[in-house]
């Protein structure tokens, strides 16, 4: 049975880190930090190659990948760091390195419902028993550019930077069935997705 365990979700005024792990991410960007803080609040100090992760995002690390492109358009030297930032895979680097994470790390780049396609991964990798927990992770900090782009096609302002994060787990407790959804590209809008009440606070 895959159970639904810890849960968090916030924004970057919410990240907690402990001064060891501010020092690591002294570098990092906001994309990074809030992956780091969710899967960190989570696991609250549990590691092991038993424990899954699956980081989904539809945007990514957008601020970071334009001032890398500033960068090259401007003619000046990319710094290594920045570069390395750019890729949304590196943010599941971090929270391996931080959380000692040994098991299957996976990351879903996807416009249409990323977090609930992680989730779909996240059960199989627990039910199959591949792993015995699995972190399901979205985060987004998105851009100004793309709230400039909204904004000119009458839209509203995009989300603030935000991270969800679940825990999908093997054993009792509250009981996830496996996640369905429709695409927000078809007619129907309506998620499937089912957890039991019955327990669950």
């Amino acid at each position: 049975m895959v159970s639904l365990g810890h849960f968090w979700q916030g924004r970057e005024e919410d990240i907690n880190l402990a001064p060891a792990i501010q020092r690591t991410l002294r570098r990092s960007d906001a994309f990074i930090r809030l992956a780091v803080a969710a899967a960190t609040e989570v696991l609250q100090g549990e590691s092991g190659a038993d424990i899954g992760l699956i980081l989904c995002s539809a945007y990514g690390p957008m601020e970071t990948n334009f001032d890398v492109l500033q960068m090259v358009v401007d003619g000046e030297a990319v710094s290594p760091a920045l570069f390395s930032h750019s890729v949304f895979n590196a943010a599941a680097g971090y929270i391996a390195s931080v959380c000692s994470l040994q098991g299957g790390l996976f990351t879903i780049t996807d416009f249409d419902l990323p977090f609930f396609r992680g989730l779909q991964q996240g059960w199989l990798l627990v039910e199959s028993g591949l792993m015995r927990r699995c972190l399901v992770l979205q985060v987004e900090t998105y851009s100004r550019l793309l709230a400039d782009a909204v904004a000119d096609n009458g839209g509203r302002e995009p989300w603030p930077p935000m991270a969800v994060c679940w825990s999908l787990e093997a054993g009792d407790g509250c009981p996830v069935a496996m996640p369905e959804f429709v695409s927000l590209q078809g007619q129907r809008r309506t998620l499937a997705s089912s957890i039991a009440e019955e327990g669950c606070e």
